[in-house]
């Protein structure tokens, strides 16, 4: 796989020490290769093959490729808000966001390995012995900024992918399995639980929305209203007030019972800090993995509130429809509803 840096053979260090000035000049570019590639391919995972190897393609020209279309100076991408991405500063943008995204993610797993001395009969701790404790809290420290710092430049790069609707982006699984999705990007996320517009983590959730759909929102639904609203979401044509309420109605529990779900699934670090902070505030230990553990459920519960809101607009509606009279009976009481086992509302 080629790589997007040292196009000439001898500036690849200077161009990653323009993303991050902590990267020692010593150190042989050579050495960073199989960790520039593991951090592209991490790239790939979020944007798509395609793009990624459009980005390094036009790295590798000698001279910025010429657009495809339009006035040449990226006026009509800038104007329209929606260009297809094949301007010459849209790609040259792109390259350099994926330059700092790897960047970031290559140095960490680099420094990682350069902490230990490889030797014929193992590893050995360069530090000294005296100053281990103080130095392994201080690594502990600087490897999580790392992180966070990768994590953020690679939303960085998702953002902007995003936001120019390249053609290879459009054309990837990633953004056509979103389309199938009520909540289908990070702005609509934002709406029903905060994540920070954070579109690597939005990624992230997706598997989890998928199922919240299928497991609650679907059987409450019925198949037809199912279909009906999932449509209008793909043509944003939810515009009139019943629709709106019950699109609300909806994507609140999607948003907490996907969120509680990928809380349990993924390690607290992937999420941005102020989503975790009260996570972290809580140590380490059992005490801090009781509060972890009351923090998910607080979630989970909400969303099943949530469905209680949800299956109490749809019984109402239903009896409206039907012309009967709207009376306790024929809404399905709160702690029967709120049993996880009961997946269908009864009107």
């Amino acid at each position: 796989m080629k790589i997007i840096f040292n196009k000439t053979g001898e500036e690849g260090i200077k161009e990653m020490q323009g993303f991050f000035s902590k990267i020692p000049g010593t150190i042989d570019f050579a050495d960073f290769t199989s960790d520039i590639i593991v951090a592209q391919e991490e790239v790939a995972k979020y944007i798509g093959d395609a793009l990624l190897e459009k980005a390094i393609t036009q790295y590798h020209l000698p001279e910025p490729a010429p657009e495809a279309s339009g006035s040449g100076d990226g006026s009509d991408v800038e104007a329209s808000g929606s260009g297809d991405g094949s301007s010459v500063e849209d790609v040259a943008e792109l390259i350099s966001r994926i330059q700092m995204a790897v960047t970031l993610m290559a140095y960490r797993d680099y420094a990682q390995n350069s902490d230990a001395t490889h030797t014929g009969t193992g590893r050995v701790s360069r530090s000294d012995k005296d100053s281990d404790a103080l130095n392994l809290k201080l690594i502990e420290q600087d490897d999580l900024a790392l992180q966070r710092k990768g994590l953020k430049a690679m939303d960085r790069l998702i953002k902007f992918v995003d936001d120019k609707k390249f053609s290879e982006w459009v054309s990837s699984e990633a953004y056509k399995e979103s389309r199938e999705l009520l909540i289908w990007n990070a702005d609509i996320y934002e709406r029903y639980f905060p994540i920070e517009r954070n579109r690597r983590v939005f990624l992230m959730l997706m598997p989890m929305i998928r199922k919240v759909q299928l497991d609650h929102i679907l059987p409450r639904l019925g198949a037809t209203a199912y279909q009906a609203l999932l449509t209008k979401v793909k043509s944003n044509v939810i515009s009139e007030a019943a629709d709106r309420q019950l699109y609300d109605l909806v994507c609140y529990p999607i948003a907490e019972l996907a969120l509680s779900e990928a809380f349990i699934k993924f390690p607290t670090q992937l999420f941005p800090e102020n989503m975790t902070r009260q996570f972290w505030n809580a140590g380490n230990g059992a005490a801090a993995l009781v509060l972890r553990e009351k923090l998910i459920k607080d979630i989970e519960d909400q969303g099943m509130k949530s469905l209680v809101n949800l299956e109490t607009e749809l019984a109402k509606r239903a009896a409206v429809t039907s012309g009967e009279a709207i009376t306790e009976v024929s809404i399905v009481d709160i702690a029967e509803r709120m049993d996880a086992s009961n997946l269908f509302a009864r009107v």
